[in-house]
């Protein structure tokens, strides 16, 4: 039985939550708006996505292998590992590896994925050839026709499952659309020149920033302690942040505190926290400069954002 989740999303906590696997999002300015439909056909998984003001995040799918691509012919509106596809690009994700996406003001995305496993032995019973995951992100270029036929039943299967069909409720119905959809996605893949060589040192530099992050999951960090902690120095963290995330350290570790400091104001369930002891926990010691900044990012002061927590608190514990 096919699983299928269509909803929009005004958090970004709430977002990368529904996006599952390990992901990490962070709004960029003017406030945060996804729609986001997930379609789960057992072996194949999909998505698409399309919004308003633009994000970051960091996507790991573990043994899965995603193939993410423009679902309409519009301008480039994506960043992936340091990649800005076009229309008629695939971008082909590696076994446990991560993908960071910046988006554009009114991006869309399209995805699909198959197990690292599946993937190998469907490219050999559909396309006759071997096609396994990469140690690295590759950017291709299939034939134009291909990339028409999987843009269009990608589009089909998500317009069914917005528009409500029964077919995803019959098993023969639902195992016909996960195969051509398999098949579109495999051709593509078996058709496809690389487009673009790999950027395995920047990547791995990356990788070590974001475990450093992860360990320090809820505190304020900064780059001369991220550069000592992973062995680089400045200047090379810049070049490798600027490539794979579309921008500096300074300014998404500014994104990463601003993001905890909205967490910890939307946790803010009594009167006991105030926003002042909120921002100086995580290094906003110029309140006024931290309340522009806060607004221009959220769309909202943070006073208001901790207000609607204390509203949305007293309002469960009426009911």
């Amino acid at each position: 039985m096919s699983h299928i989740l269509f909803s929009t999303y005004d958090e970004p906590d709430r977002f990368q939550e529904a996006v599952g696997f390990d992901c990490r999002v962070l709004a960029n300015g003017g406030g945060f708006g996804a729609d986001l439909l997930s379609i789960d056909l057992g072996r194949l998984w999909m998505k698409s996505i399309r919004g308003g003001p633009s994000f970051s995040a960091s996507l790991s799918m573990g043994q899965r292998i995603p193939v993410v691509f423009l679902p309409v012919t519009i301008e480039r509106s994506l960043r992936l590992n340091g990649i800005e596809p076009c229309p008629d690009h695939l971008i082909l994700g590696q076994q446990d590896g991560t993908l960071h996406v910046r988006t554009q003001a009114g991006y869309r995305m399209a995805s699909m994925s198959l197990l690292a496993e599946d993937l190998a032995t469907s490219a050999i019973v559909i396309a006759g050839q071997e096609i396994n995951a990469a140690s690295h992100t590759q950017l291709l270029r299939p034939p134009a026709q291909l990339t028409a036929r999987l843009r269009a039943v990608h589009h089909a299967a998500c317009e069914l499952a917005r528009n409500g069909s029964d077919a995803f409720q019959h098993p023969a119905t639902t195992r016909a659309i996960e195969q051509e959809l398999i098949e579109a996605m495999i051709m593509c893949l078996a058709r496809s020149p690389p487009a673009d060589p790999p950027r395995s040192s920047s990547t791995r530099v990356v990788a070590r920033f974001e475990e450093y992050l992860e360990s320090k999951a809820h505190e304020p960090v900064y780059v001369a302690e991220i550069c000592a902690a992973i062995g680089v120095s400045g200047s090379t963290l810049r070049s490798c942040c600027h490539e794979q995330l579309g921008m500096g350290p300074i300014h998404y570790l500014w994104l990463r505190r601003m993001h905890l400091a909205r967490r910890a104001l939307l946790d803010a369930e009594t009167g006991s926290t105030t926003v002042t002891e909120v921002a100086t926990e995580y290094g906003f010691w110029e309140l006024g400069r931290f309340s522009v900044g806060y607004r221009a990012l959220f769309g909202e002061s943070p006073s208001t954002t901790i207000k609607r927590s204390r509203e949305g608190a007293s309002r469960s514990i009426l009911h």
